[in-house]
């Protein structure tokens, strides 16, 4: 009791915990943390996160996370940011840039550098991301009344880009994607019915090709979310599909 402990906590004494003399002691070798504070010998560390560095989030273990509508992400960033001068006072566009290209930034410079984190902390990036995929997408569009040939330009590269990096990244945790074909196709008709819509200008023709194109960008990720809803994961710390099997 707190008498015969002297009002220490049981099992230990110097402020320790209990399990052992002097309280808890970590395992050599790295049983709990090693010398350079990551738990295993894994090459993803305690948590899976993979090493700092620039292209942290673009490659495994981290680039199923959050990862794979960012390129879309940047150029809709880069888009806010040099489509109209800055004025004071700023307005709606730089407001968006200022909130969601500052709230995703930081973010992303966070988990590029920190050793110390879980593979869900990157949820935080979600809404910045989010909202500036919708932006860039209705941005191009607008922009198409204006100036279609630099729109499109900007969307085919923004979706290409970003489609390139889905398939390099899915392909990387497991060689069962099935639906990569599917979004390739989609693809394709966009640009199809984009090069279709420089002969006959046509509302249909143009909402069409953005459909296709966006739906090509969103299809991965889809699918992703999917599997990792009904894959076998961690609970307590719940990471995305990693390529392990389902449960029977």
């Amino acid at each position: 009791n707190d008498e015969t402990n002297g009002g220490l906590p049981p099992g230990g004494s110097n402020g320790g915990f209990p399990g052992g003399a002097g309280g808890f002691q970590p395992r050599a070798g790295g049983g709990f943390f090693n010398a350079q504070g990551s738990r295993g010998n894994g090459p993803g560390g305690a948590f899976n996160i993979g090493q700092p560095g620039v292209l942290r989030l673009f490659i495994a273990p981290l680039s199923k996370e959050m990862s794979w509508l960012l390129p879309f992400g940047i150029l809709s960033a880069l888009l806010l940011a040099f489509r109209k001068r800055l004025h004071w006072p700023v307005e709606p566009e730089h407001q968006a840039l200022i909130l969601w290209g500052g709230w995703l930034l930081t973010t992303a410079i966070f988990f590029s550098v920190a050793g110390f984190f879980h593979e869900y902390y990157l949820s935080t990036m979600a809404p910045p991301l989010a909202a500036l995929v919708g932006i860039g997408a209705i941005g191009l569009w607008q922009m198409r009344q204006q100036r279609p040939w630099l729109a499109f330009s900007l969307l085919l590269l923004g979706a290409g880009a970003t489609l390139a990096f889905q398939f390099y990244s899915a392909q990387s945790y497991t060689s069962n994607t099935w639906w990569l074909p599917l979004a390739l196709l989609l693809f394709a008709a966009g640009v199809f019915l984009l090069a279709f819509d420089t002969i006959r200008r046509t509302a249909y023709l143009a909402s069409g090709a953005f459909t296709c194109l966006v739906a090509a960008m969103l299809l991965t990720p889809g699918i992703w979310s999917g599997l990792t809803t009904f894959s076998t994961s961690n609970q307590t710390l719940p990471a995305a599909y990693g390529g392990q099997s389902f449960q029977g």
